[in-house]
C-alpha cells in the first residue's frame, strides 16, 4: 500500500510506500522536516497542488532512498516450503486463493493511485527488503567464497581525494592485501619501548583524507597504535571498486599486518569505523583470521534497503545473495567475535534497525545509542569504545 499526501510548507506531492508511515524526511521541494502522514491526507492523488518537479518514479525512489542514507528492511516470513510436486498434486488452496485475490487487488489499488511509475517504485523498494542466508553448517567465509561477487561496474572508488602527505609523527606504509600493495598511514606514541594496543580505523566514505585521521586523536593520546587504511581503489590504490566485498579482504589483511608488528601488543588490536568504515568494522566480526579481540562502529549497521539509496554506485549483480553477503545485519548468526555498534539518536536511517536488534538481541553484537545525528554522534561513540577496550587492561 502507498500513501499520497503533499509537503505542508510547499505542496510538493509524495507517494511513499506505507512502510514509511510515521517516519520523519526532508522535503526535495523546501527541505523542511516534515514527517509521513499515517493514511492518506487527500482522497485522491490528483487533487495534490501541482509540483513542477512532478512525482515520478525516479523522485519515489530518491525520497524513499537519500543517497549515502541506509534504511532498514522489514523483517520476511520464514518457514518451510512446500516441493513443487507437493504443491502440484494438493492443487491450490483457498487460503492461497484468497491471499493472491489480495495482492491482486493490492496492485490494482496502486495503479489506479499512483499509476504505472508507483507501482515500480513499490515493487522496487519491496526487492531490497529480500536477502539471504548462508546455509546451515557454512561460515560466512565459506558462504562468500561458494559464489565469488560479480561486477557490472569496473573501476576506482567513487570519490575524489587529494594526495596528502602524513603528519610528522605518522608514517605511510604499504601492506599486502593479496596481489594488492596498499596504502596505510601509522602512529606509534613516541617514547614507549614496550608493545601497546592498537587500533585500525576505517574512514567514512569511499576515499581518505587527513581529517579521518585526526578523529582518531582519542586513542593516540591514550598511547595507541593507530593505523588508517586505504582500501582497494581509493587514493590511488590499486584495485577495483567493489563496495563491502573485497574491501574487507583488505581490512583483515590491514589487521593480519599490524598483529605482525613488533612495537603492537598482539592481544590488544581492535577496529573501529565510521559510517562506510562501520560497515567493514562489522562484516570483520564474521571473517576468519581476523587477529582482533572485537570491533566498534558508528553509523554503521546497514541493511538491505542501504543498496536502494546506492543504486548509481552499485558496482556488483543487484541481487539478494550479493547484497546480504556484504552486510552483518541478516547474518548475524555468522559472527566469530564480538562488535559494538553505537547509532546516533538522531540518526533516523538507522531507526528501524536498532528496534529491531533491541527486540531480538544477539549475544555478540553490542546495540548502543549515543546522543546526535549520523556525523555528530561519532565523536561520543569513539568514546565510549575507547572506554571498553581500556576495560581490557
Amino acid at each position: 500500500m502507498t500513501i499520497s499526501f503533499a509537503c505542508p510548507e510547499c505542496g510538493r506531492k509524495y507517494v511513499l510506500n506505507d512502510d514509511l508511515a510515521g517516519k520523519k524526511i526532508k522535503c526535495k521541494g523546501c527541505e523542511a522536516a516534515i514527517r509521513v502522514p499515517e493514511v492518506a491526507d487527500v482522497d485522491d492523488f490528483d487533487d495534490l497542488p501541482d509540483d513542477p518537479a512532478g512525482s515520478d518514479e525516479d523522485d519515489f525512489l530518491k525520497e524513499l532512498n537519500r543517497k549515502s542514507t541506509p534504511r532498514s528492511s522489514s523483517s520476511s516470513s520464514s518457514g518451510k516450503k512446500k516441493s513443487s510436486k507437493s504443491a502440484k498434486s494438493e492443487g491450490m488452496s483457498s487460503g492461497a486463493k484468497w491471499a493472491i485475490g489480495i495482492g491482486i487487488g493490492l496492485v490494482v489499488m496502486t495503479v489506479i493511485c499512483c499509476g504505472l511509475p508507483g507501482l515500480v517504485g513499490v515493487m522496487a523498494f519491496r526487492q531490497f527488503t529480500v536477502g539471504e542466508t548462508a546455509p546451515a553448517g557454512m561460515t560466512f567465509e565459506q558462504w562468500r567464497a561458494s559464489s565469488p561477487t560479480k561486477l557490472t561496474q569496473h573501476g576506482s572508488a567513487p570519490q575524489p581525494y587529494d594526495d596528502e602527505a602524513p603528519p610528522a609523527n605518522v608514517t605511510e606504509v604499504i601492506f599486502p592485501s593479496g596481489n594488492l600493495q596498499l596504502k596505510a598511514w601509522v602512529f606509534r606514541p613516541p617514547g614507549v619501548e614496550e608493545p601497546r594496543p592498537a587500533l585500525v580505523f576505517f574512514h567514512g566514505g569511499f576515499a581518505f583524507g587527513d581529517g579521518d585521521f585526526e578523529t582518531c586523536q582519542p586513542f593516540m593520546d591514550a598511547g595507541y597504535v593507530v593505523m588508517t587504511p586505504m582500501l582497494r581503489g581509493e587514493n590511488g590504490n590499486p584495485g577495483e571498486f567493489q563496495l563491502f566485498y573485497g574491501e574487507i579482504d583488505d581490512a583483515r589483511a590491514a589487521c593480519q599486518w599490524l598483529a605482525q608488528q613488533p612495537y603492537v601488543n598482539k592481544q590488544r588490536i581492535y577496529t573501529f569505523g565510521h559510517s562506510i568504515g562501520g560497515g567493514v568494522s562489522a562484516v570483520l566480526s564474521m571473517m576468519d583470521n581476523v587477529p582482533i579481540r572485537h570491533g566498534g562502529s558508528s553509523g554503521g549497521l546497514y541493511d538491505q534497503l542501504t543498496f536502494l539509496g546506492w543504486m548509481d554506485t552499485i558496482p556488483f549483480e543487484n541481487t539478494p545473495r550479493e547484497r546480504s553477503v556484504r552486510l552483518l545485519v541478516g547474518n548475524t548468526q555468522l559472527m566469530q567475535r564480538t562488535h559494538y555498534g553505537y547509532i546516533g539518536t538522531e540518526d533516523d536511517a538507522f531507526e528501524d534497525v536498532v528496534e529491531k536488534l533491541h527486540k531480538s538481541p544477539v549475544e555478540k553484537l553490542k546495540v548502543e545509542t549515543v546522543p546526535g545525528d549520523h556525523f555528530s554522534s561519532f565523536d561520543e561513540s569513539l568514546k565510549r569504545y575507547l572506554q571498553v577496550t581500556e576495560a581490557d587492561k
